[in-house]
């Protein structure tokens, strides 16, 4: 018992240095209640307000896609794009089996509020790049080329979209939060769920995060050029 109490108390100080050592402390509001994905979601997910959303500096890739204007006007692509890859899905997909992993991230009825709500709520208080959007898009097509329960569709594409953001931001950005604090913003019951969808994902992409930045430009203006056409 002494030793349990010790390594305890060992974690718990160890817990607080990195805390107070850590360039951006976790919000206050990453302690309110988590947004579920039944009944009325959209009242509860918008229940983390700007105040609670971290303090930031834009990221550095803005700058080189013309600031804060074009972060907006790019995320409205990606909106467009998802938009798109959510209507192309195969008519008579069904969902999968509660057996089949993939299960994780359906609904049970799609969900009451706008995907475009969705994403500026992620934008506004996940801190993430633009690049990060960006491989976000690529991590979604390999998932769904590994997995025909991947496909994008108005059950499953709030989920498939916050996982893939929260790992493409560990792999782009230099600085992120805990899947605690993702999972509140997301709407998830709780961080189990989020550590839950990020192993499938993961393991869907057979772990291979890496993007190429040939890989990382094509992908940046097709979604631009899409846009553009439509």
């Amino acid at each position: 018992r002494r030793r349990r109490r010790k390594m305890v108390k060992v974690r718990s100080e160890k817990k607080r240095r990195i805390s107070a050592a850590s360039p951006r402390e976790e919000p206050k509001g990453a302690g309110v209640a988590q947004a579920g994905w039944t009944g009325d979601a959209a009242q509860k997910a918008s229940s983390v307000c700007s105040a609670c959303s971290p303090e930031r500096s834009p990221p550095a890739c803005v700058a080189e896609l013309g600031g804060e204007q074009s972060l907006d006007q790019l995320l409205t692509f990606i909106v467009q794009h998802v938009k798109a890859a959510v209507l192309s899905c195969p008519q008579g997909t069904r969902v999968p089996p509660e057996t089949e992993k993939e299960c994780a991230f359906y609904s049970v009825e799609a969900q009451p509020f706008p995907i475009e709500f969705y994403f500026d709520r992620l934008a506004s208080h996940m801190g993430c790049s633009s690049s990060a959007f960006v491989v976000a898009t690529i991590y979604l097509d390999r998932a769904r080329e590994s997995s025909a329960f991947l496909h994008m569709s108005s059950l499953n594409v709030h989920r498939l979209v916050l996982t893939a953001l929260v790992l493409a931001a560990k792999y782009v950005d230099d600085m992120v939060f805990e899947n605690t604090w993702y999972s509140v913003v997301g709407g998830l019951e709780s961080v189990r769920e989020m550590n839950k969808l990020e192993r499938i994902f993961l393991s869907a992409l057979n772990f291979r995060l890496y993007c190429s930045p040939q890989e990382f430009n094509d992908r940046k203006e097709s979604i631009l050029m899409r846009s553009i056409a439509s």
